[in-house]
């Protein structure tokens, strides 16, 4: 624990010695015109739990998210890929630390109607392992910040993921959208569909930027329950360093993750 604590921060030291670019969204999808990369950590505090058992959380477990991403924009190409490590650290008991899946993949971006739209097709790798049920607390748990990634989130899954982003800019204000499906095939399951859709928007005032998203996902069945998820993330950035909070729209539980991510231009 203390060695991997350690090496996020010397990425993030090495981070900051880099030239800066601006951070966009922290919940949607990433993918965007411009090389860089990022290290992130979230801290997800559960105030009250309503109606749900022990193995969805409690007041006294710590949950925390460290995760490292990049993307690489070619002319016509670009090519993404990350993974997280999710912590688990019970008022009792011993601490878990566990590796998500991989996601990797490509897009690119092309005018539609005189917008721009992002195209994207990744794939989920199960790297994720959960011989004891412990793996998967702690990655679901870990999960709420990027809502948008939640199958990378579940132990030994697959998944083919496809999305389309139109985005447009006017002057400081800037608004995005997300229209994906996740094709998802869990180990000893059919095929599972998952679609999912975001919505943000931003201002770009140089010297800071402020963000508003709101992110949506059909439920996988391992995950929470059942239905569709929703999330609402509000975010402040400066330079190279975001800060953000996300809140949960559900009734049986009150959370509140806290984000920090640096992310800088390659």
């Amino acid at each position: 624990m203390r060695r991997h604590l350690a090496g996020l921060v010397f990425a993030a030291l090495s981070l900051l010695l880099a030239s800066s670019a601006h951070a966009q969204f922290l919940s949607m999808d990433r993918m965007r015109g411009a090389s860089l990369g990022g290290v992130r950590a979230d801290l997800s505090v559960y105030d009250k739990i309503l109606n749900q058992s022990g193995n969805y959380g409690g007041n006294s477990d710590t949950y925390i998210r460290t995760e490292v991403y990049g993307q690489y924009a070619g002319k016509l190409l670009g090519w993404y890929g990350h993974l997280h490590l999710a912590h688990w650290i019970p008022d009792e008991g011993d601490n878990q630390t566990v590796l998500s899946n991989i996601e990797l993949g490509g897009y690119m971006t092309r005018r539609f109607t005189g917008n721009n739209v992002i195209l994207r097709v990744g794939l989920v790798l199960p790297t994720a392992q959960d011989d004891d049920g412990t793996g998967k607390h702690a990655l679901v748990q870990n999960a709420w910040g990027r809502l948008s990634d939640m199958t990378v989130a579940v132990p030994k899954m697959t998944a083919l993921r496809l999305s389309a982003s139109p985005y447009v800019r006017g002057g400081a204000v800037f608004f995005r959208a997300d229209f994906g499906v996740d094709f998802v095939l869990p180990s000893g399951s059919d095929l599972t569909i998952v679609p999912r859709g975001n919505l943000g928007v931003g201002a770009d005032f140089d010297w800071i930027i402020l963000t508003g998203e709101f992110v949506n996902t059909l439920n996988i069945q391992q995950f929470l329950g059942s239905g569709f998820l929703h999330a609402f993330t509000f975010s402040v950035g400066h330079g190279i360093l975001r800060a953000g909070i996300t809140v949960p729209l559900r009734e049986d539980y009150e959370l509140t993750v806290f984000t920090i991510n640096i992310e800088t231009g390659l």
